[in-house]
Formats: structure tokens, sequence, C-alpha cells
């Protein structure tokens, strides 16, 4: 998005909220509240009549599976659920073996650098006037966690008092959608470790950042 102004906006669809940007031509927007813009895509193909290929429906599922968490995610609708019937008839494969073979392909986290882990998607929020830092990223098994954990915390505390944050929490969620790791610092730490009921450090069913974890934060703070 960095290089928005310099290109020509024809159209936009997208699942997430919309912030401010100028185009110079009407455009048409497609924003709705669905699990996944492929979702949304898939859609714009029905609402016109045209082939969705067996190859792309394949793509097509594969992103709404990766989106949801296979469907596990509490930001799942409908929607999601009705587009996906459709998308494995023609296919002819399964939610679960895309999701399978998606997690067995992506990358270990123990290959990433900590300010990737903490920063690549990273929302900051002030709530009742604390500033809070909340990251998710992908955590495959608990030998990863393990593997990183006590490093990792020392990092995000470093990044927490530089940043003068007084909560920072990342979220490292496993792709199956059965839930998350948390690790969490700053001053209002044991606000955030007493969210949820932690199992090693694991939060059962905690997949979500904006429909699980920030509400909850929100309320603790409140």
């Amino acid at each position: 998005m960095d290089d928005i102004e310099a290109g020509e906006i024809i159209e936009i669809v997208d699942h997430h909220r919309i912030g401010g940007f100028e185009s110079e031509a009407v455009v048409n927007i497609t924003v709705a509240s669905v699990g996944a813009t492929a979702t949304l895509i898939s859609e714009k193909y029905l609402e016109n009549g045209a082939e969705i290929r067996p190859e792309l429906t394949g793509i097509l599922l594969g992103a709404i599976a990766a989106d949801t968490m296979n469907f596990r995610s509490p930001t799942t609708t409908a929607r999601d659920l009705r587009v996906k019937d459709m998308l494995e008839q023609i296919s002819g494969v399964t939610p679960d073996e895309l999701s399978q073979g998606m997690i067995s392909a992506s990358p270990s986290i123990l290959t990433k650098r900590f300010i990737e882990i903490v920063y690549d998607d990273f929302k900051e929020f002030n709530i009742n006037g604390l500033k809070v830092g909340l990251s998710q990223s992908t955590c495959r098994t608990r030998n990863e966690y393990e593997a990183l954990k006590q490093d990792l915390a020392g990092y995000l505390e470093d990044a927490c008092k530089s940043g003068g944050y007084d909560l920072m929490i990342s979220m490292l969620t496993n792709p199956t959608g059965s839930g998350s790791y948390l690790i969490s610092t700053g001053p209002r730490k044991a606000v955030a470790e007493e969210l949820f009921r932690l199992r090693d450090g694991f939060a059962d069913e905690l997949v979500s950042r904006k429909k699980q974890l920030l509400p909850a934060v929100i309320a603790a703070l409140s």
C-alpha cells in the first residue's frame, strides 16, 4: 500500500476496515464483514455468471480456509460457509486437505526474526489512555513455542519499554485453529495474564485478535 498514490484504483474488494484514500474517478467498492476477501471474490464470479475453473476454485477455497483457520475462527460467517460448499464441490478437494498442505508447506516460525514475529502483523490501540500493542503470528507446534518463548519474551520486553507501551501481547496462533500461545509484557502484564485460562502458555480456541483478544483486553483495562 506504500505506492497506492501512484497507482490507478479501479475497484476495491476487501473484508477489512477501509481507511482514508482518494481516487481520481468513481470506483466500485465491495466491503463486507466476512472471514475472507476470497469469499467476496467468489461471489463476484457468481453474480456475473462467470465460470470458475477447478484450479481457481482450489486457490479461492484455500485462501478462505487460511483466513478463517479452516473455518474455525469466530470471524467465519454463513457467507463463507456457503461459498466453501460451492467451491469444494467444483474443485473436488476439501478445506482440510488444503489446510494441511498449506501448514506443511509453510515455514517454521523459528526461521523468522523477532522483529518479523512481533511487527509483521501488529496493531496499536489506545485503551482508556493506555498504549497497547497486539501482534499475531503463526506457531505450528509446542516445540516451536518452547524453543523461542524465552528469547521472544525478552525482545518483547525491550520493544515495550522503548515504545512506551503499557501492555504488549504476542499472539502465536496454531494454524489448525486450536488456539494460541500468549506472551505478554509491560506494566499491565498481570491483567493480560488473567484474560484466558492458559495451559503452559496456551489458550484453547483463541484464534482471533479482533474478535477475541482485543475485546478481552478492552474489558480488562476498562
